[in-house]
């Protein structure tokens, strides 16, 4: 029952969490162009604003993954809550020209050029924003302040003055939606779900894993221009005023993250033996076999030794536990009460993902004492009428293998075949 109970611990089925990063930045409003053209068309006075944005989209997400079995490796992600961070930062390239076109008066050219930075928008949200996240999406937003993007005078003639002004308020919204977690051939695309792995075999599965998300942006800018005319007697008056909604860019699209790399360790089960023959025993003799039982990954092993089959061959003890580039074992021991073959198998069940159950077929045969003859066992067994000693088993889940552990196993053979040759007799 303490085996059961020990095996059915969380920790015996499950690695170490590896910590999940997700971070990039998604270039945003790329190749956004746009030009108001002349304004107002057919005005004797007009302006002309030219408009390129560029900016981008970072993120920042927290978490860790995790790797459960004994069913299968399990794969999952959970998110650290309020790590995430989401930050849109762009820039206006701004070209601004004039003209006029009065009786003999005619004038048309590029009047400024700036660069306009520093529009930011942030939100913080928790990861991993799959449907069933406690937040579906992030989105940030800005609006910003009137900005003077133009002032210009230009003289038309003595004491006229033409005074080109305009304000700009640039306004942007950006949706981030997670879409999924893809590991191998397999997705998770809800939060809480999980992804099956194939477990390779080797000590630490080693993994890669993307995430992969949408952006959904919107850039608008609302410019504000005036025109007035100024004359040194009579002052300034406004010619023109209006506004005028410029939908910038618009995007959408998926964008795949880095992918993180994961190392999982993992218990994995060595043994020197997949079949053993006894050989002939004599009736009233015990033959002991020392199985060495080695843990080859790099978490602990640990599990349950069982014999199936002939009750002729037991098993002590019926637990075993290894830490990583360290052995374990179990004795096996043949004590027939009757003449015959004897077949049974050694059980081991671990906690090793890639071989949970591993079998070691055991064959022996018993003759009368008068009857015996000159057949011999493999190689590893130790026949007496008493067995008093253990060799080749580092039974020690903190010695590394080679380490005798044999004093006490010794002991408690020395009383088992004691007590079965009573019983013989």
């Amino acid at each position: 029952m303490h085996v059961l109970l020990l095996l059915s611990a969380a920790n015996a089925y499950e690695s170490e969490p590896q910590e999940v990063i997700v971070s990039d930045t998604a270039e945003l409003f790329q190749s956004a162009e746009f030009d108001t053209d002349w304004l107002p068309a057919d005005s004797p006075i007009a302006v002309r604003f030219q408009i390129i944005a560029d900016g981008g989209a970072w993120v920042w997400m927290e978490g860790t993954s995790n790797v459960t079995w004994p069913e299968a490796l399990t794969l999952d992600f959970v998110g650290d809550p309020g790590t995430g961070e989401l930050v849109v930062d762009s820039q206006i390239d701004a070209v601004t020209s004039v003209k006029f076109d009065i009786d003999i008066y005619s004038y048309e050219a590029e009047v400024d050029r700036r660069e306009i930075e520093n529009i930011t928008g942030a939100t913080t949200f928790d990861p991993w924003l799959l449907p069933g996240s406690l937040e579906d999406y992030a989105e940030t937003t800005f609006s910003g302040t009137p900005t003077e993007l133009l002032s210009y005078t230009l003289g038309v003639f003595t004491g006229v003055d033409l005074v080109f002004t305009a304000d700009m308020v640039p306004t942007s919204s950006t949706i981030m939606e997670g879409v999924s977690w893809g590991v191998f051939d397999g997705f998770i695309e809800e939060y809480g779900q999980t992804v099956l792995v194939e477990p390779s075999g080797a000590p630490v599965e080693e993994l890669e894993a993307t995430y992969v998300a949408t952006f959904d942006s919107t850039y608008d800018l609302v410019f504000t221009p005036y025109v007035e005319v100024c004359i040194d007697i009579l002052g300034c008056y406004e010619l023109a005023s209006f506004d005028i909604e410029l939908p910038i860019s618009s995007d959408y699209f998926e964008h795949e993250f880095p992918f993180n790399e994961l190392a999982f360790p993992l218990p994995l089960l060595s043994t020197e033996v997949d079949v053993y023959d006894f050989g002939e025993i004599e009736l009233g003799q015990i033959a002991n076999l020392e199985v060495p039982i080695s843990n080859v990954g790099e978490m602990d092993l640990e599990g349950e030794a069982l014999v199936m089959g002939d009750p002729d061959f037991t098993a002590y003890p019926d637990y075993f536990l290894a830490g990583p580039g360290y052995a374990d074992g179990v004795v096996v021991t043949f004590a027939p009460t009757a003449a015959g073959a004897f077949e049974a198998s050694l059980l081991l069940r671990s906690n090793d993902p890639f071989t949970p159950e591993k079998e070691i077929l055991l064959t022996g045969l018993a003759v009368d004492p008068d009857d015996a003859g000159t057949g011999e066992g493999e190689e590893g067994a130790t026949t007496t009428t008493v067995s008093t000693e253990l060799k080749g088993c580092g039974c020690s889940a903190s010695s590394p293998e080679g380490t005798r552990g044999a004093g006490l196993l010794a002991a408690l053979l020395l009383g088992l075949g004691l007590t079965r040759r009573r019983k013989a007799l």
